[in-house]
């Protein structure tokens, strides 16, 4: 490099004056390390086959919850849960906790969640109480997530 003196920012720099060049030059190596990953975004066929298979994948393993009814906490969170209705203002959802209970009473969890409680408000909108929408939008929410992962 001859005339004005550049110098990359990098992690790691290492300066070496060089006698047989003019003037106050500084050279900069940097020692970098790549490591490949298949490019989904880009477009390359290797990276969109392993990206379908990481969804196929993340899809095959929660295949049998297709068939299954709700349980555990999906009665409440789900079922009676008033926030997930239509007739229900859609700022309870920022005000109330996970279950439907405004945050400031002393009986709130405090379990915080609004986004996920909307899903599951566009699910009823889609499916009323039906649980195979919520399964599978579920499934494909969890494979999309697999997929951002594996990027």
């Amino acid at each position: 490099m001859q005339g004005n003196s550049k110098m990359h920012h990098h992690h790691h720099h290492h300066h070496h004056n060089h006698p047989a060049q003019r003037g106050p030059t500084t050279t900069t190596t940097t020692a970098t390390t790549t490591t490949t990953k298949p490019d989904i975004q880009g477009g390359s066929v290797c990276g969109w086959v392993y990206g379908s298979l990481v969804f196929v994948v993340a899809l095959a393993v929660y295949w049998n919850a297709l068939s299954c009814s709700f349980v555990f906490d999906d009665i409440s969170a789900i079922k009676e849960n008033r926030d997930l209705r239509p007739h229900t203002p859609v700022t309870n959802l920022f005000l109330h906790d996970f279950w439907g209970t405004p945050m400031q009473k002393e009986q709130s969890h405090k379990s915080y969640r609004p986004l996920c409680v909307l899903t599951f408000r566009l699910n009823y909108l889609l499916h009323g109480l039906e649980p195979l929408g919520y399964h599978l939008v579920n499934m494909l929410l969890h494979g999309v997530v697999c997929i951002l992962y594996y990027r």
